[in-house]
């Protein structure tokens, strides 16, 4: 069953509490951040929240290296009168992982191992906001985020069909905007590729190591690992 959004607080506490997930009369702007699945990477960190029957489920990667998968999260009360943003919490293993999304996208991860906090890291905003003023369409189903050194890439659903942008770092140029892809799930990687003048392939092998492959006239121009 699919939950949509609502800012009347009462039943968004009775929903929450059907699925188990703590509460305390959340604020508009947090309503607005909940049931939102959140996507955002910090300088060593990837962060994933995908809400499904109900519930946010996280999964977090280090520098390409998932320290957890699609682990239950909760959502913790706020911090004050004047929080407005929204917290989530999972844990897998000796990991603890809080995850802060705010009103505007904002992003923060705190880290626990063992009890003891190892790192709290805040998202990297200037390179969505670049590529956002490239005016691409909303993209709501995104199903993979890849940084390197010299590319950013994102692959996305949009309806029934997936596309992809990938823009150049270092140039700060768009070199694919809305480029059709093709999914193929194999033994030892999930790959996402668009074949034109250029073909682009992002990967994702049974690790979790996520790496960028651009080929042309059948050499690889560009490989790049990230996060």
């Amino acid at each position: 069953m699919k939950i949509q959004p609502t800012f009347n607080s009462a039943s968004f506490a009775a929903v929450l509490g059907t699925v188990g997930i703590m509460t305390a009369s959340p604020s508009i702007a947090q309503l607005s951040t909940a049931f939102r699945n959140v996507f955002f990477r910090t300088q060593n960190y990837g962060v994933q929240i995908v809400w499904r029957g109900g519930g946010p489920y996280m999964t977090v990667s280090n520098n390409g290296w998932r320290v957890m998968v699609d682990a239950p999260a909760k959502i913790l009360p706020p911090r004050g009168v004047a929080d407005n943003w929204t917290t989530y919490t999972a844990a897998s293993g000796d990991y603890l992982a809080t995850v802060r999304v705010g009103p505007a996208g904002e992003g923060t991860i705190a880290i626990t191992l063992a009890g003891k906090r190892i790192t709290e890291e805040y998202a990297k905003r200037a390179l969505r906001e670049k590529i956002g003023t490239a005016k691409t369409p909303v993209q709501s189903g995104t199903v993979f985020e890849l940084q390197t050194e010299e590319y950013a890439i994102r692959v996305y659903r949009q309806k029934s069909d997936l596309l992809m942008n990938l823009y150049n770092r270092k140039t700060e140029t768009i070199v694919l905007k809305q480029a059709p892809v093709t999914l193929a799930n194999t033994s030892e990687a999930i790959v996402y590729r668009h074949d034109g003048k250029v073909s682009v392939q992002a990967r994702e092998d049974v690790r979790g190591v996520r790496s960028l492959f651009i080929i042309q006239d059948n050499q690889i121009q560009y490989r790049g690992e990230g996060y």
